[in-house]
């Protein structure tokens, strides 16, 4: 299971966690909120969408949680350049 922390203000992912599928989401919030932090699931909802329908991440094969963790990360790192890439070619 994904479970992704994201900055309120700009939408961008910080904390990425891949568990096991019978661990609860409850379980994983300590590990994703920062700060002041209270609203769960509307700030990630852009982000899941890139992660979905631009970069195929739909389905996941069991590979092991690492691997798994790994590609989400690097699928993360990828969303947050797409997301930003018109200021960073404006800049």
């Amino acid at each position: 299971m994904q479970h992704v922390g994201g900055d309120t203000r700009t939408k961008l992912v910080h904390t990425v966690l891949a568990t096991a599928a019978n661990v609860a989401d409850r379980e994983a919030l300590p590990y994703l909120l920062h700060g002041k932090e209270t609203r769960v699931r509307a700030k990630v909802e852009h982000v899941f969408g890139v992660i979905k329908n631009i970069f195929g991440f739909r389905k996941t094969r069991y590979r092991g949680l690492a691997k798994n963790l790994h590609q989400l990360e690097v699928t993360a790192a990828l969303a947050k350049l797409h997301i930003v890439r018109r200021r960073l070619l404006n800049a």
